[in-house]
């Protein structure tokens, strides 16, 4: 059966993108507003199908860009269950975390993020750094904790695309065409004499630090 999916939401105070109607963003904490976590569906022209193979069971999931898959187990009183859920797979005995890691879906592919998990994320034995996007293609081996998983994905690009809207004209009302004029020229003439802003430089303890895998 295919797993449904939630729309993803961008976090207003980090940029963290969060499945829609999350309460806590899982990256800085930051609980949102009711119209922060609002937001339209994007016109899509690709759909994914994504199977996981773990110990001879498939595990699939359909996906268009703008959505995030969670991975992860099962635990009392969650709240939100993961949408490729390997409990039964002796998740917590592999070292999965409740909330591992997340599959987004992009219209250039998909990637895999490891949530700062206690044992890790790897791709084909490397690596994932938490909060760090690494690509997922077909064929690719997934590794939470000590749990495999084969990664097959077939793209479908043949769904329709509803052209983008043509936006609407503007024009400026004739009595404020000189005063726009005005502005335009004095604007060219001290052009010239404008200094560009110093960039800000950023001192060898501001860079972000990675969390060890134990």
């Amino acid at each position: 059966m295919t797993t449904q999916l939630r729309p993803l939401t961008s976090c207003t105070q980090c940029g963290q993108e969060n499945v829609e109607g999350f309460a806590k963003c899982v990256k800085c904490g930051h609980t949102p507003s009711a119209a922060a976590t609002s937001a339209p569906a994007a016109v899509q022209n690709v759909v994914y199908s994504v199977s996981f193979r773990v110990e001879g069971v498939e595990l699939p999931l359909t996906m268009v860009p703008g959505q995030r898959a969670m991975m992860g187990r099962q635990a009392p009183f969650m709240l939100q269950l993961p949408d490729v859920d390997l409990t039964e797979h002796s998740a917590a005995e592999h070292g999965i975390s409740r909330v591992h890691a997340v599959i987004d879906c992009t219209r250039t592919g998909l990637h895999v993020t490891d949530l700062d998990s206690r044992n890790g994320t790897f791709v084909n034995g490397e690596k994932v750094h938490p909060y760090n996007a690494h690509i997922l293609r077909h064929g690719d081996t997934i590794r939470l904790g000590s749990l495999a998983l084969d990664v097959k994905v077939k793209a479908d690009r043949s769904a329709p695309v509803e052209p983008a809207p043509t936006p609407a004209s503007r024009s400026i009302p004739a009595e404020l065409q000189p005063k726009v004029t005005r502005l335009l020229t004095l604007a060219a003439q001290v052009n010239g004499s404008l200094l560009s802003p110093v960039p800000s430089q950023i001192g060898p303890n501001m860079s972000p630090k990675i969390k060890p895998a134990s």
